[in-house]
């Protein structure tokens, strides 16, 4: 396989370590406000365990965050509770993002056999990322399904971590033509009276 091709690969792979995603919620591009408030409405409905929220010790963004939230609550311009809410959101972001980041790199950096901190220290170090995966005996099908795969974990994980709402039906007939009163929050339909052929 030509090398310019393996090293494109490469870097589509490991992208995600400058913290592109393309799937988890929160910061990153340009929209109206509508859609700005969409994003932090489908980001209040995620839940991270305690161990996946990140703190100003292990992230410098939330860091940095506190520190100026702080400011201006000393300055007055906000609350403490204004400033307890900003930086909730914000964790929550940040930590989405992490998770879904980790779970989308998994399979390429299990495939080079390194951790991140590896991968990251050996690029650091001048290593090319087509020169590490070429070390690595890695070939273009085996790339490609890692990053399919990556893509696979990480919406699984997005999922798992910011369920989408099931839907209530209201009384009355379903499409194929059974009545009813409504579903269960489990997305069970509960059936009243004689179904109806459609």
């Amino acid at each position: 396989m030509p090398k310019n091709r393996l090293a494109v690969l490469a870097v589509a792979g490991v992208a995600t370590l400058s913290g592109v995603t393309g799937v988890a919620l929160g910061h990153g591009g340009h929209g109206d406000r509508g859609r700005h408030a969409e994003k932090r409405s489908a980001v209040a409905r995620c839940q991270l365990t305690d161990a996946q929220l990140l703190t100003t010790a292990n992230s410098p963004v939330l860091a940095a965050k506190k520190t100026r939230l702080d400011a201006a609550v000393a300055a007055g311009r906000i609350t403490q509770a204004q400033a307890d809410k900003r930086f909730s959101r914000l964790q929550l972001q940040v930590s989405l993002r992490k998770v879904v980041r980790d779970a989308q790199i998994a399979p390429l950096l299990k495939l080079i056999g390194m951790t991140e901190q590896e991968l990251k220290d050996a690029v650091e170090a001048g290593d090319s990322l087509r020169e590490i995966i070429e070390e690595k005996g890695v070939t273009r099908d085996q790339l490609r399904q890692a990053l399919r795969d990556g893509r696979k974990a990480a919406r699984a994980a997005l999922a798992a971590a910011c369920p989408r709402p099931s839907k209530t039906r209201k009384n009355g007939t379903t499409t194929n033509g059974t009545t009813t009163n409504g579903t269960t929050t489990d997305g069970t339909t509960t059936t009243t009276g004689t179904t109806k052929t459609a």
